[in-house]
């Protein structure tokens, strides 16, 4: 066993495992001595995980959602749905975050009362490709 100092989430293109154990880098299923070159390593670089809000007071703001959410990192991007006639918050929103900042911040805020509801915090569900909008 030894160790890199790379960033994190490597992957290896010989199939080998590379785990995160905070800065140092774990690599696995390699043969005694062989090392590992930087041209065999590529780095995920989206992990940016998307979350949905739900349960919003019609007066959030985007500001305001921003806010809430900076407590638990850094937030990359934020839309709150509003309605088109009034500009008010429609009762739901996403941001995006990073992985392990996104987990904080719903174990944290799901239930939680916000603008005086209680919020609906969940990473987002891919939605089917069947027919949108009202049907009948």
């Amino acid at each position: 066993m030894w160790g890199l100092f790379l960033s994190p989430w490597m992957e290896c293109q010989h199939s080998c495992s590379i785990r995160m154990l905070s800065t140092y880098i774990h690599v696995g299923n390699l043969a005694k001595g062989q090392e590992v070159r930087s041209d065999v390593i590529h780095v995920r670089s989206n992990t940016l995980k998307k979350i949905f809000v739900g349960s919003l007071a019609p007066t959030t703001t985007e500001e305001s959602l921003q806010a809430l959410f900076a407590q638990y990192g850094k937030v990359r991007s934020i839309k709150v749905a509003k309605d088109i006639f009034t500009g008010q918050c429609k009762g739901f929103g996403f941001i995006e975050m990073e992985g392990h900042e996104a987990r904080a911040a719903i174990s944290e805020l799901h239930g939680k009362s916000f603008e005086g509801r209680n919020l609906k915090v969940s990473f987002e569900e891919k939605r089917g490709n069947g027919p949108k909008g009202r049907h009948r």
